[in-house]
């Protein structure tokens, strides 16, 4: 099955949280991620609702947590499929 635009964009931001999460720490990738969506909605003439991270794995800072936000009938069962064939690859291995 193939992929909306909205979905590709949210693994493809998801991609480049976990990515910059293993060089940087999730709470600055995140920040980084966060630039890049507003700079490009600013582009588009779009205003992006406020977002800061929080983990609730307080004894585990470096554990990257994230949520995906999709519309009703968004295909979150597909994407959630998805996230975690995508997630598999940065998964360290002991």
């Amino acid at each position: 099955m193939e992929l909306k635009r909205y979905q590709q964009s949210a693994l493809h931001s998801l991609s480049r949280f976990l990515t910059r999460s293993g060089a940087k720490g999730p709470a600055a990738a995140f920040a980084e991620e966060v630039t890049r969506q507003e700079e490009e909605a600013q582009l588009e003439g779009r205003r992006l609702e406020p977002r800061r991270y929080e983990t609730p794995f307080t004894d585990m800072p470096d554990m990257p947590y994230v949520c995906l936000r999709l519309p009703t009938g968004g295909g979150k069962t597909l994407l959630a499929t998805e996230a975690i064939r995508l997630g598999a690859g940065f998964v360290r291995k002991p």
